[in-house]
């Protein structure tokens, strides 16, 4: 048997100080991986003997019908002694609950309709003075559009005062031809225009 202290060399307790702490696994760690012996081991499955499986079972099923019986047993019965004592007393509180039920829903309807009837009659007296405004509208709008029409005819009639018709045509084309108009003129480097093809200086116009 090995002492520690001939294994570990004597160390000033005042210059270093060590402390040891030695943990013992009462079963393997947790993130130990699964031992080689066991690794490809598959567990059997254990077989009960036959005639005892099949008490097991018996015993399962007696046991399974015994707790049915007995719960349906206890809710026949609570049901049925609340059911006795209480039936009256639960009808008459329905009943009273049912006549508040109604009477709050009665005055609620009442409030309701009071306060729909204001809304749609307030809801159809706005429409009717946007529909008097839209027809106002299309009146004046009627008006404006007729005035404008017979501005419209009265300068179309005004200018068709000097329109060549069939009978003033040998006039307009007498006048036309004892009034030649040449639009055509040249400018010289001074910005000064000459007139027609047939200008002379003298007919220079600033």
């Amino acid at each position: 048997m090995f002492h520690l202290s001939k294994i570990i060399p004597k160390i000033s307790l005042i210059e270093h100080s060590v402390s040891l702490q030695i943990v013992r696994y009462k079963r393997k760690p947790i993130g130990a991986p699964k031992a080689k012996s066991k690794l490809y081991k598959v567990p059997e499955k254990p077989q009960l003997p036959k005639d005892e499986l099949e008490e097991l079972r018996r015993i399962n099923n007696n046991y399974k019908n015994h707790m049915k019986s007995i719960k349906r047993f206890l809710v026949a019965n609570y049901a049925s002694k609340e059911k006795l004592d209480d039936t009256d007393h639960k009808n008459k509180v329905a009943y009273e609950d049912y006549e508040i039920c109604a009477k709050i829903n009665d005055e609620w309807n009442a409030k309701v309709g009071v306060e729909r009837e204001k809304f749609f009659e307030g809801l159809l007296n706005k429409n009717i003075e946007i529909a008097k405004k839209k027809l106002e509208f299309q009146q004046f709008k009627k008006v404006l559009d007729l005035e404008e029409a017979e501005k419209i005819v009265r300068v179309v009639k005004e200018e068709a005062k000097g329109f060549i018709t069939a009978e003033n045509i040998d006039e307009a084309i007498e006048k036309a031809l004892s009034n030649p108009v040449d639009h055509n003129f040249s400018i010289d480097l001074e910005g000064n225009r000459f007139y027609g093809r047939e200008s002379v200086p003298e007919m220079i116009k600033k």
